[in-house]
This record gives C-alpha cells, sequence and structure tokens, in this order.
C-alpha cells in the first residue's frame, strides 16, 4: 500500500502523475507509458483512435498499431 503526501498535489509534482482520458466507451486512452513501472499489462483494454484494443503482452509501452496487442469487442 502506499499513502500519499498532502504537499504532493499534482501541480507541485506533475512527474508523479500523468493525465488519463476516459473514451466514450468508457475504457480509458492510450497514453505514452514513461517505463516499466507504468507500461501495460497483458489485459488491459483502451481506447486507440476509436477503436478497442487489448494488451497481449506483458510490459508493453508501444501503441497499438505497433506491437503487443489485438483489437477488442465487448462481448
Amino acid at each position: 500500500g502506499h499513502t500519499s503526501q498532502a504537499d504532493w498535489t499534482p501541480d507541485i509534482t506533475p512527474s508523479l502523475y500523468k493525465a488519463v482520458g476516459v473514451a466514450p466507451s468508457g475504457y480509458p486512452e492510450w497514453v505514452q507509458p514513461v517505463g516499466a513501472a507504468d507500461a501495460y499489462r497483458i489485459g488491459d483494454i483502451v481506447s486507440y483512435n476509436g477503436a478497442l484494443y487489448i494488451c497481449v503482452s506483458d510490459y508493453n509501452v508501444y501503441p497499438p498499431d505497433v506491437y503487443g496487442w489485438e483489437p477488442y469487442e465487448e462481448a
């Protein structure tokens, strides 16, 4: 677990935060990971260029049109 500090707000420590948008589908928009700590994991679902993708490669830092993703459709 982790307890954040009250003085570590996004405006003071922006390096600790990453903006994440949500697509109309309700899934997060794909954003470029900074490294292994925030890379995508197998099973993560994202919206990218208007389509949904599921991650099929652990610690994936690539966009869905490059490597490690498959198109995803809700059942």
